[in-house]
């Protein structure tokens, strides 16, 4: 027999069905009033991601990248706070989506399980992929510096989906947070290409941290443009910053390496 819509599920030994049936009754079958307990199933899966049964942590996994944007709030929640590294991103995290939700109880605070290490919480929204970055990139706007470079790197890995909305921060954010999004950009290499026009113009004004950044970026995103070229020329001969005229050269250089292969 079919369990009833929403029916919260056992945590103890899940078969491969139950964990499928479960994603499946989460993805659209419930009722309006059922989402307390559709949140409830969601955050048993997120907690599967700490057993310690490898199938069960990859059916777990599965089932919440089948369920998609739904996983996202779940999973971000669920990064430990004991950690050091991110503890200060569990809370902003935790704090930013609670203001932006009508009152319910603290998610995050009891998953009635082990908590997942951050490593198999980063590779399921990795997996989710599009569908997390609206999430991710708010969260930016946070983060402190240990949380910031985990979700950057996460933003990293999820590579062309993330593009756009990367881009839209550094023209948005504070000059620190731009820096750290650049440089993000810059390590997915070409699969940031086409956030290259957008950018490019930023070289020849702006705070000099940002400027830096974008020189050693930019030619890693697109290692055969002409207009990045030109404008790390430009710096090179007219910038008053001795640091900013350092990093057009080296940026020319990886330009010059990449006409020569």
């Amino acid at each position: 027999m079919r369990p009833a819509p929403c029916q919260k599920f056992s945590r103890a030994g899940l078969p491969k069905a139950v964990l499928w049936a479960s994603a499946s009754i989460l993805l659209g079958s419930c009722t309006s009033g059922a989402s307390e307990k559709e949140s409830a199933g969601v955050r048993d899966l997120v907690t599967r991601l700490g057993s310690s049964e490898e199938e069960d942590r990859l059916e777990a996994q599965k089932a919440l990248i089948a369920l998609g944007a739904g996983s996202v709030r779940p999973l971000l929640e669920a990064f430990p706070s004991e950690h050091v590294g991110l503890r200060i991103f569990y809370r902003t995290v935790v704090v930013r989506m609670k203001e932006a939700t009508p009152p319910s109880p603290f998610p995050g605070a009891d998953l009635g399980g082990p908590i997942p290490p951050y490593p198999i919480l980063a590779e399921t929204l990795v997996k989710i992929g599009g569908p997390a970055v609206r999430e991710l990139v708010l969260a930016l706007r946070t983060a402190e510096e240990p949380e910031l470079l985990a979700i950057l790197d996460i933003l990293s890995r999820i590579g062309g989906p993330a593009v756009g909305p990367m881009v839209g921060e550094v023209q948005g954010a504070n000059p620190g947070l731009a820096v750290r999004v650049v440089e993000a950009l810059g390590d997915m290499g070409p699969a940031a290409r086409r956030a290259v026009p957008e950018l490019v113009g930023l070289l020849g004004r702006g705070d000099p941290a940002l400027q830096r950044a974008l020189a050693r970026s930019l030619p890693r995103m697109d290692p055969r443009s002409l207009a990045v070229a030109r404008e790390l020329e430009l710096l090179v001969r007219r910038s008053p910053n001795e640091e900013v005229r350092e990093a057009a050269a080296q940026g020319l250089k990886v330009l010059e390496r990449s006409e020569g292969k």
